[in-house]
């Protein structure tokens, strides 16, 4: 969902940086008396995560040729299974 909103925006989705509060300030902080304190810990992670975000740079992307090929280790009934399930798939498979 996020990926969708930024390719939306015209933004890499590398542009992503997540904050989890939950786990990290909800969860652990329930009690009354220390409410306070996960919600100043929630803004310190939100200003962490801004300056994280800020840093990101934009990584070209290469695209190779991929070859339909497997190599399966082991003639057990494992390796054999795998290798039929993996020819009639269409890949070109070496059994070792």
């Amino acid at each position: 969902m996020f990926h969708a909103i930024l390719k939306e925006a015209g933004l890499p989705s590398r542009y992503l940086e997540f904050v989890n509060i939950r786990e990290h300030c909800s969860f652990v902080h329930q009690a009354p008396e220390v409410r306070g304190k996960a919600t100043q810990k929630a803004i310190e992670l939100i200003r962490a995560g801004i300056a994280r975000a800020k840093l990101l740079e934009d990584v070209p992307t290469k695209t190779v040729p991929v070859k339909p090929a497997a190599l399966v280790i082991g003639g057990g009934i494992a390796g054999l299974s795998a290798s039929v399930d993996l020819g009639n798939a269409g890949y070109q498979v070496c059994l070792l």
